[in-house]
């Protein structure tokens, strides 16, 4: 599940068998297990280091497990050593509904969601004439990853302290070409 190509948290419910039929059949958990043996189960076991919890709750009178992965951000997910019959390096997708081998597709997926930060110089913004709301900025771009990126287009809003926009970007043109951008307080 934590190899699943989906955003968010996971969950792995124990106390539930499904049939040939695709029914649904709850059974006790007889023997409740302590949320920390099944973390240290995880952290021991599986890398980069997964982030879980374990809550139990009845339904219809049967005592069922939640296995909780929260938001695994670090794909893929690997077995860092042998494990029963599972081998050091092994890997499982979620597709759909069911359980399979990752194959290369899928490491290139996961290596090709890596991160792209922009972050604005100290000291590089600031109003140049506060009066027309004219500003200059200047940022650093850091490509995290191993695939080129292009900024083709963007644009600037300024929020507040509650998360409110109070400004409007609005291009600067001269003749045809764009020469900066001007930014006016929002109005209320």
């Amino acid at each position: 599940m934590a190899n699943a190509k989906i955003n968010g948290s996971r969950y792995i419910i124990f106390g539930v068998k499904e049939s040939a039929q695709q029914e649904k059949e709850l059974f006790n958990i007889t023997e409740p297990i302590d949320a920390a043996t099944y973390q240290e189960l995880v952290f021991e076991n599986i890398e980069p280091q997964l982030d879980c919890r374990l809550h139990y709750l009845t339904y219809k009178n049967h005592l069922l497990a939640v296995l909780e992965i929260r938001d695994p951000i670090c794909q893929p997910y690997l077995l860092k050593k042998d494990y029963n019959k599972l081998h050091k390096g092994f890997c499982y997708i979620r597709r759909g509904s069911k359980n399979d081998y990752a194959t290369r597709s899928d490491f290139d997926y996961f290596y090709k969601q890596g991160q792209f930060e922009i972050h604005i110089l100290d000291g590089y913004f600031g109003a140049v004439d506060a009066e027309s709301g004219c500003a200059s900025l200047e940022c650093s771009f850091r490509n995290c990853t191993d695939f080129p990126i292009t900024v083709y287009k963007g644009f600037l809003e300024v929020w507040d302290t509650e998360l409110n926009i109070v400004s409007l970007d609005i291009p600067v043109i001269y003749q045809v070409q764009t020469i900066g951008w001007r930014f006016r307080q929002k109005p209320k």
